[in-house]
């Protein structure tokens, strides 16, 4: 059982689990994936970017930086 709780853990350390992360400042969907990623991480990877895509990260990111701007913009 501790090796089973212990396993599970370890998955959320994995980069091949996520196979990359969004690369923020660009305008567009950009994933980073490790250099020395297997073909597991960049299908992972694969995902991760059509995930983005479908949620609509980019637009939800800009979204929220111009939303915390024109609260801060009100504050001063």
């Amino acid at each position: 059982k501790v090796k089973s709780i212990f396993t599970e853990i370890m998955k959320d350390f994995d980069y091949e689990e996520y196979g990359g992360v969004p690369l923020l400042g660009v305008n567009g969907t950009v994933i980073k994936c490790h250099g020395r990623s297997s073909a597991k991480a960049i299908k992972n990877a694969v995902l991760v970017a059509k995930k983005c895509v479908k949620e609509n990260l980019i637009d939800s990111i800009k979204n929220d930086i111009s939303s915390t701007f024109s609260i801060i913009k009100e504050l001063i």
